[in-house]
């Protein structure tokens, strides 16, 4: 057991220590261009700044960020090694296929991305199909959903339950063809 913890501590560290470099460098950029850049996009269209800020918000930029990523990380790594020793996943992966791939639609019902990473470590690791992982993948939007919810509370829901249809049909079909 304390060696299960260590070696998820120790993925959790390198994970953690990856998004550090990458915050980094970020923050770099930014110093070593004495701002130049943030200045250009703010004076081009507005397309050019949709593209720039999706390219942004894929790197991760602040503490709380760096945080969250750690602490899901750990938490998902914890979840299937904890799972593999005790909860014989394996046999359950095998043998509830098309319950996972609910169960991953539902949790990507989550405005929160980091329920997402038990799947993708399950999918590392080949114990779920990829239906299950582009299941969750469809349906889970992250934690732009958040702002939505407090705003348009019912669209946030339509909308949601729009990408659970969408994801579970375009899972199934998948599972179907053996995917």
């Amino acid at each position: 057991m304390l060696d299960a913890i260590f070696k998820i501590v120790k993925e959790s560290i390198q994970i953690s220590f990856l998004v550090a470099i990458m915050m980094i460098l970020v923050d770099l950029l930014n110093v070593f261009t004495k701002r130049k850049l943030e200045s250009y996009f703010i004076k081009v269209r507005k397309f050019k700044q949709y593209i720039l800020s999706s390219l942004i918000g894929t790197i991760p930029g602040c503490v709380g960020g760096f945080t969250n990523v750690a602490l899901w990380t750990f938490s998902a790594l914890a979840v299937v090694e904890f799972g593999l020793q005790y909860l014989h996943l394996e046999q359950l992966t095998s043998q509830y296929k098309i319950v996972f791939l609910i169960v991953g639609a539902l949790v990507g019902l989550l405005p929160e991305s980091g329920p997402h990473l038990i799947f993708v470590t399950l999918f590392a690791q080949e114990l779920i199909a990829f239906s299950v992982l582009l299941t969750s993948s469809i349906v889970q939007d992250g934690h732009e959903m958040l702002p939505m919810l407090s705003y348009l509370f019912k669209d946030s829901i339509i909308l949601k339950a729009f990408n659970l249809v969408i994801g579970l049909t375009i899972g199934f079909i998948f599972y179907s063809i053996g995917f």
